[in-house]
C-alpha cells in the first residue's frame, strides 16, 4: 500500500499557490513523529503551500495513571482536537486510526487515511526472549483488553498488568524490571526509531492487531472543499478500502473500546482469475475474545464491497456467541476497573477469609464464555470456581424459518425472546438479511427476565412487557394479548414449551421458532479431576446444563460414586431446572427465588451461611 502523492494532484482544484493550511497534533513524541510525516508528505505534493503546527494536550494524555476502560477509551486521545477542527483553530488533525470512534465525529470526515507499514503487535523484554520463555506468574504489561485477553490464551499462566504512558515511559518500566515484558505495537516504534533488538514480533495468530492499527488517519471539516482537495492527493485507497472492512467489522459488534475485538483486512490474490476479472481479492480475519482469554471466536472471509465484507463477518461472529462473549468481558473490564482502587481488591481471593464463600469450590456449568460473569461474582466473594462446561450453543442450521420469521415480522403483535442466546441469533440473522430494524415499528417486546431484557435494551431495541417471575409460564399467563394476536415465541430448540402452551390456552396465535439448540460437551480429563478432587456444589442454570453433567457421571462410574459420596450441594437458578436436576435423580438443595445468576449467588451464599455442608 504506497502513501506516495496522487499523480494527479497537480489537477485538484482545492489547494493553491501560496496557501496556508494548520495541522494540530497530541504533545507526544509519536504523535509529533506521525504528524511530521504526514505534513512533510504533503510540503513534498504542494511545494508552494506553508504547513504550520499547533500542539494539544489530551485526556488520553494527562490521565495516565488509570486503565484506559474506566476512563471511556477510544475519543479520550481525540476529542480536543476534533473540537479544535470545529472552532477552526486548525484544519487538520493527525490520529492513529485505531484511536477513533468507528463513527464519524459530527461535522468531521476522514480526508486521508495512509501509512500503514506494519499492523502488527511486538512484545517488547529486557533480553530479547519469546513469549513461551517468560517465567511463570511473569507480568506482562498493557491497557489493551484486546492484547490481554490473546496473550492469556496462549500464557494463562502469566499476570497482565495495566500500563500506561508514552512509549519511552513504558520500556523503562522493562528495563527497570517493573515488567517482565510489555506490548506495543510495531508501527509505533518503527515510527520512532526504537532500538528493536529485544523485541519479538507476535504472529497474527497469536495476536490479531486491533482494527485500523498501524494506519494514520487525517481529519477535518467535512465541508471544507479546499482541504479535502490537499488530502485526497495523499489518501492511500487500498488502505482506506482495508481499514473499512476492519472497523465495519467492529461497529457490528458494538464498536466498544473496551471489548476484545481484533481485525485485519489485506489485498490477496485471485488463484484463478477469469479473462478480465480482477487478480486480487479483499480478504478480512476478525476475533473476538473473552477478557481472560478462555473463549475465542475467529471468522475469516473475503469480498469486494469492504462494508458488506466486515458487516457479514461480524453478524458471523454474533452467530457463534460474539456479543455474550462481548457483553460479559466488557463487565469484567469495568469492574475490575471499578475495583482497582479497593484495598480488599488488591488482597488473593484465598486470604479473603471473610468472603461469604471463602474456600468453597462451586462447579459451574455453564457453556464456556458464557460462564465469565458468574465466575468472577464467585471469585469476588472468596469462592474458587471450578469450571466444567457441560453445554455448548449451536446455532439452527436451517435458517429459512428464522430468516421468514424476521421478514414477517411485522405481522405480530408480539416477539417474546427466553434468553439472550436467542436474543444473539435472531439479531444475527437480521443484520446478514440486511434488515437494519430488527424489530418492525408497532411491534412490542417481552423477554423472560432481566438480563435478556437489559441485553436487548443495550442494542437499542425497547422491552415492553417482563414477567414477574422469570419463567416461560409466566410469560404465558401474565403477557397482555388480545384473542387471535399473532405471538412470535423465540426460542431454543430444546427449550421449554410452557410460554406458548399458555398463550395458546388464552387464544393468541403462537408461532414458536428454535433459534439454536444446545449440545452436551464432554468434560476434559483435567476437569473431571477437578470435580474428583472435591467440590462444596454444583451450579446449574438451565435444564440442558443438568443433562450434560449428568450425562457426564453417567460415563464414568468411579467419578458418579466418588459424586454421590461428596453429595456437594446442587444449585438450581429456577424451577423447571430444578425439575430436570430431580428427574435425573439429583436432590436439589438451593432453587434460586429470582431466576437469574444473581438471584442464584444470593441464595447459594444464604445456604453457606445456615447451612454446614459434610463432604
Amino acid at each position: 500500500m504506497s502513501t506516495e502523492p496522487n499523480p494527479g494532484a497537480d489537477r485538484l482544484t482545492g489547494p493553491k499557490a501560496a496557501d496556508r493550511l494548520i495541522a494540530g497534533s497530541r504533545m507526544s513524541a509519536l504523535a509529533r513523529t506521525q504528524t511530521q510525516s504526514v505534513l512533510s508528505l504533503l510540503s513534498r505534493t504542494f511545494p508552494e503551500t506553508d504547513f504550520d503546527l499547533q500542539f494539544f494536550s489530551t485526556r488520553g494524555d494527562v490521565e495516565t495513571s488509570v486503565p484506559l476502560p474506566s476512563i471511556g477509551g477510544k475519543g479520550l486521545f481525540t476529542e480536543r482536537l476534533e473540537q479544535a477542527l470545529r472552532d477552526g483553530e486548525i484544519d487538520i488533525a493527525v490520529h492513529s486510526l485505531k484511536d477513533l470512534p468507528v463513527d464519524s465525529a459530527a461535522g468531521l470526515t476522514l480526508g486521508a487515511i495512509l501509512g500503514r507499514t506494519d499492523a502488527s503487535d511486538v512484545l517488547v523484554t529486557r533480553d530479547g526472549r519469546s513469549l513461551e520463555a517468560i517465567p511463570a506468574g511473569g507480568v506482562v504489561g498493557t491497557s489493551s483488553t484486546r492484547r490481554q485477553a490473546q496473550i492469556l490464551a496462549v500464557r494463562p499462566d502469566l499476570q497482565v498488568k495495566s500500563v500506561r504512558g508514552n512509549v519511552e515511559t513504558r520500556v523503562a518500566k522493562v528495563e527497570s524490571g517493573e515488567y517482565d515484558a510489555i506490548i506495543l505495537a510495531a508501527a509505533g516504534l518503527k515510527r520512532l526509531g526504537v532500538r528493536t533488538a529485544n523485541t519479538v514480533p507476535l504472529q497474527f495468530g497469536i495476536m490479531l492487531p486491533a482494527p485500523g492499527q498501524g494506519a494514520l488517519a487525517v481529519q477535518c471539516r467535512a465541508d471544507d472543499a479546499r482541504v479535502l482537495g490537499f488530502l485526497a492527493a495523499i489518501d492511500d485507497g487500498e488502505l482506506r478500502r482495508a481499514v473499512e472492512a476492519e472497523r465495519q467489522f467492529l461497529k457490528g459488534l458494538g464498536g466498544g473500546c473496551s471489548a476484545p475485538v481484533a481485525a485485519f483486512a489485506e489485498m490477496r490474490p485471485i488463484s484463478a482469475v477469469s479473462a478480465g476479472g480482477p487478480s486480487q481479492v479483499l480478504h478480512l480475519r476478525g476475533r473476538v475474545m473473552a477478557a481472560d482469554g478462555s473463549s475465542r471466536i475467529d471468522v475469516e472471509g473475503s469480498g469486494e464491497d469492504a462494508g458488506e465484507l466486515g458487516r457479514s463477518l461480524a453478524a458471523r461472529a454474533v452467530e457463534q456467541g460474539a456479543l455474550r462473549l462481548i457483553s460479559a468481558s466488557v463487565q469484567e473490564v469495568t469492574a475490575g476497573a471499578d475495583s482497582a482502587a479497593s484495598a480488599d481488591a488488591a488482597l488473593p481471593l484465598n486470604d479473603r477469609s471473610a468472603a461469604p464463600l471463602a474456600g468453597r469450590r462451586i462447579v459451574v456449568t455453564r457453556a464456556a464464555g458464557q460462564d465469565l460473569t458468574l465466575v468472577r461474582e464467585l471469585e469476588a466473594l472468596g469462592a474458587r470456581p471450578v469450571q466444567v462446561p457441560t453445554i455448548r450453543i449451536v446455532p439452527e442450521e436451517d435458517r429459512s424459518a428464522l430468516q421468514a420469521a424476521i421478514r414477517a415480522g411485522a405481522g405480530f403483535a408480539w416477539i417474546t425472546f427466553a434468553s439472550v442466546n436467542g436474543v444473539e441469533q435472531y439479531l444475527a440473522e437480521a443484520a446478514a438479511l440486511g434488515i437494519a430494524q430488527a424489530v418492525p415499528t408497532g411491534v412490542r417486546v417481552a423477554a423472560v427476565g432481566s438480563v435478556t431484557a437489559e441485553f436487548l435494551r443495550a442494542r437499542g431495541i425497547e422491552v415492553n412487557f417482563v414477567p414477574a417471575t422469570f419463567t416461560g409460564r409466566a410469560l404465558g399467563q401474565e403477557l397482555p394479548v388480545d384473542a387471535g394476536a399473532r405471538i412470535l415465541v423465540v426460542t431454543a430448540r430444546d427449550g421449554s414449551h410452557d410460554a406458548e402452551e399458555g398463550l395458546a390456552a388464552r387464544g393468541a396465535n403462537v408461532t414458536r421458532l428454535s433459534a439454536y439448540h444446545t449440545e452436551s460437551v464432554v468434560p476434559t480429563e483435567t476437569q473431571l479431576q477437578a470435580i474428583v478432587d472435591g467440590v462444596d456444589a454444583v451450579l446449574f442454570t438451565s435444564g440442558s446444563t443438568v443433562r450434560g453433567f449428568a450425562q457426564a457421571l453417567g460415563a464414568d462410574s468411579q467419578l458418579e460414586a466418588k459424586f454421590a459420596r461428596m453429595r456437594p450441594a446442587v444449585c438450581c437458578i429456577g424451577p423447571s431446572t430444578a425439575a430436570a436436576a430431580r428427574e435425573l435423580g439429583f436432590v436439589v438443595d438451593v432453587e434460586a427465588a429470582e431466576h437469574t445468576v444473581r438471584g442464584l449467588i444470593d441464595q447459594l451464599v444464604a445456604y453457606f451461611g445456615g447451612t454446614k455442608h459434610e463432604s
